[in-house]
């Protein structure tokens, strides 16, 4: 009977020290850490993702803008006259024409003639931008 007494004493004194021993540390929401910032893209841009890399995306575009009018003595605009091309027709008697041109300026900021099927046109093309994200988030 001593012995099973001795047992169950060093049974229960093995379980308080295995109790005790056991307690993990617990966090609650409360607890105060560090925050990591969150960083967010500008207006135009998409957040893209590439494993755990993020970037900020502006797809390719092109800019358009309209070409020259016609004028005297070619003031009709024909579309698509010379396959693609639409060219200013004209005169009297004998018939002119001159392809529409770009307004100079236009030209000088990087515009060059389009043919495309339909009306023609001046265009700039730009290149995808891939970029940071650069705009904080505040909760």
């Amino acid at each position: 009977m001593l012995r099973f007494l001795a047992f169950v004493s060093a049974v229960m004194v093995g379980a308080a020290v295995f109790a005790v021993g056991d307690r993990h540390p617990t966090l609650s929401a409360a607890t105060p850490a560090m925050a990591e910032p969150f960083w967010r893209c500008p207006p135009g841009y998409t957040f893209e993702t590439s494993g755990s890399a993020v970037h900020c995306k502006k797809p390719a575009w092109t800019q358009t803008k309209a070409v020259m009018p016609c004028m005297n003595p070619t003031p009709d605009l024909k579309t698509d006259l010379v396959n693609l091309t639409d060219m200013c027709s004209g005169g009297i008697g004998i018939a002119v024409t001159a392809e529409p041109l770009c307004p100079p300026l236009d030209v000088a900021d990087g515009f060059t003639k389009r043919h495309v099927a339909g009306r023609d046109f001046c265009g700039k093309f730009h290149p995808a931008e891939i970029i940071p994200p650069n705009l904080p988030i505040s909760f």
